[in-house]
């Protein structure tokens, strides 16, 4: 066989041109791009069972509504469900949201609209425009009224294993 049929008389994995007398060496050989695939595959397949949903010691249910601001569906508002009780010792959580354009909302506690953790919670909401400049919340467009969990008349129980829908939450400016 012939040095340009690349015979192996080198002893690598190249092929030697009789022009130039020197072996052409590929830059990563076959058996080493199969060992990067797989050990590539593997870290992306733990990273992905790594960042699925956590355990976190309690279980949520989901909490959807739609809040009405003098008869419109209203976005921007602050949906707050405090435990009626005091915060759970053993698992204290917060759970709220803010309603999208169209006044609908879906409750978080540790992920975005997972629900919470079942039990009684009475809702306040707040209404209020965020000051990009000063990084805070401007008055609260509702006065107030609705955002004492001690004078909230809007109640809901999460019982395990049920969805809530607080169906359509009328609230006033005046």
């Amino acid at each position: 066989m012939s040095e340009a049929a690349g015979d192996g008389a080198s002893g690598g994995f190249g092929t030697r041109f009789p022009c130039c007398k020197r072996e052409i060496v590929p830059m990563v050989n076959l058996r080493q791009s199969v060992h990067c695939l797989w050990v590539l595959t593997a870290g992306v397949m733990l990273l992905v069972c790594g960042c699925t949903r956590r355990e976190y010691g309690v279980e949520t249910f989901p909490v959807t509504g739609v809040v009405c601001i003098d008869g419109t569906p209203t976005g921007q508002v602050s949906v707050t469900l405090h435990r009626v009780g005091g915060m759970d010792k053993a698992n204290p959580t917060v759970s709220a949201t803010i309603t999208q354009n169209d006044g609908s909302f879906a409750v978080s506690t540790f992920e975005q609209a997972d629900g919470v953790p079942a039990g009684e919670y009475v809702a306040t909401f707040t209404w209020a425009e965020f000051n990009a400049i000063t990084r805070s919340m401007g008055a609260d467009k509702l006065g107030g009224r609705y955002d004492n969990p001690e004078t909230s008349t809007f109640k809901v129980t999460v019982a395990p294993g049920a969805q809530v829908d607080m169906g359509r939450i009328e609230l006033s400016t005046k």
